[in-house]
């Protein structure tokens, strides 16, 4: 099963698709040719919407399995720019000190000059 599924009767009464064990019976003979058309317009309508349902139900998939991507995808350089961001802090601080300890140590020699 997929995530999400719970295996119940969808609200038309048919389940993955299939064609519901109603329409497998022999329509009786007390019937008019009419009544035995509307059965499979009905029939045919009911197997059409099940196709639908599952068409739209896989595009609907899709595309939130390819927002889910895009989303990950951004997020991992979101990550990135702030695991860079932080590098970057870190060296300037290191060349702040650097370059504060260049200065301290040039400052008496100069006095002395």
């Amino acid at each position: 099963m997929g995530e999400g599924d719970t295996g119940a009767v969808r609200p038309g009464g048919v389940q993955s698709g299939c064609v519901p064990a109603k329409y497998h019976q022999q329509i009786p003979n007390n019937r008019s040719n009419d009544s035995m058309r509307e059965k499979n317009t009905d029939l045919f309508w009911e197997i059409y919407r099940d196709a639908w349902t599952k068409k739209e139900s896989a595009q609907e998939n899709l595309f939130i399995r390819q927002k889910e991507i895009e989303k990950s995808a951004h997020q991992y350089f979101i990550d990135r720019l702030r695991a860079l961001k932080e590098k970057l802090k870190q060296q300037r601080q290191h060349l702040d000190e650097l370059d504060a300890h260049m200065y301290v140590s040039l400052a008496p020699a100069a006095a002395f000059g």
